[in-house]
């Protein structure tokens, strides 16, 4: 990623190297003699010393980002249908996507300092087929979330259509652990977000769907994991937003600002107009490739930025 800073030097005293904090970790771990050792060099490794350099580096104060995941499907062997299909490795996907949030929780960017909130994250986390979910996948999960920095914990989640009972009892272990949050029509507060969450129902549901409580913040965001009209036919959603947004806000000023959707496997980033007002509308793909083609979703996630309320979607190798 760009970094604003003119870098810094290697920890090893006679060491010319130097660059950004990631690089010069990256080297102090590629070398294999006695100096460049993390455990004489006082760091409990290259991880310890970014988190060391992040707090050092800069007292200005950073923006804040929130990370958004959905739809990782852990367990799932193929993408496509059909005769169309292709390999994917879901968990490693994920993986590597949660080591990025791990990592770069504070990044330095020619915009500034980012600072990454709690994850998001809207829905179907196991695929959860016929074969139930395997023990190795959930301590995998856990295992990742565990490593996540106390800032962006606990991960904030819907539920989806694939997590069934299992996958609900799982998500309660992990809320068990601190590890995990589950949202709801009360309004988490962080800063100046108030964030809603509804667990995916189908269409007839939302007939009698509950209402937003209020919040004092200025921005609301709604999580959903649901196939939503305009962004499908309406033979395949279970509603509109432009209709059901309004209904479900009747107690709050407006509507949601920002509405985050899982389910859809597509990347969004959209507006719409919902009696007058403008919403965006984000959905953040998959962290692994189950898109309509093979080259649909790079694995990734997306970027909410609250204080502006703009975003971006962020997929791997990509950076920042």
């Amino acid at each position: 990623m760009t970094q604003s800073r003119e870098g810094v030097s290697c920890p090893v005293t006679g060491c010319s190297y130097r660059g950004q904090p990631a690089s010069v970790a990256g080297h102090v771990s590629g070398k294999r003699d006695e100096r460049h050792d993390w455990q004489r060099l006082g760091y409990d490794g290259a991880r310890h010393y970014k988190r060391e350099q992040s707090q050092t580096q800069s007292t200005e104060e950073p923006t804040p980002v929130f990370p958004i995941l959905t739809d990782s499907h852990i367990g799932k062997q193929s993408g496509g249908y059909g005769a169309s299909t292709w390999k994917i490795d879901p968990l490693e996907d994920l993986e590597t996507v949660l080591e990025f949030v791990d990592n770069s929780h504070r990044v330095y960017t020619e915009e500034g300092q980012l600072l990454f909130e709690q994850v998001l994250y809207t829905g179907d986390l196991f695929q959860n087929d016929r074969g139930g979910i395997s023990n190795d996948d959930v301590a995998a999960v856990r295992a990742s979330f565990e490593e996540l920095p106390s800032d962006v914990l606990p991960v904030l989640y819907v539920c989806g259509n694939h997590a069934r009972s299992e996958g609900r009892q799982i998500w309660n272990e992990f809320e068990s652990a601190g590890l995990a949050q589950s949202l709801s029509t009360t309004p988490y507060v962080l800063g100046n977000t108030a964030i809603y969450g509804i667990d995916y129902h189908p269409e007839q549901w939302w007939e009698s769907a509950p209402t937003l409580e209020p919040s004092s913040a200025p921005l609301r965001v709604l999580c959903l994991h649901q196939s939503v009209e305009p962004f499908r036919k309406s033979s395949t959603a279970e509603f509109d937003l432009r209709t059901m947004l309004p209904t479900i806000s009747t107690a709050i000023d407006g509507v949601p600002e920002v509405v985050i959707v899982g389910h859809m496997h597509e990347i969004i980033d959209d507006q719409i107009s919902v009696d007058g007002q403008n919403v965006r509308v984000i959905n953040a793909g998959s962290t692994t490739n189950i898109g309509a083609t093979e080259d649909a979703i790079i694995p990734g996630m997306s970027l909410l930025y609250p204080d502006s309320g703009s975003t971006k979607s962020l997929r791997f190798p990509d950076e920042l």
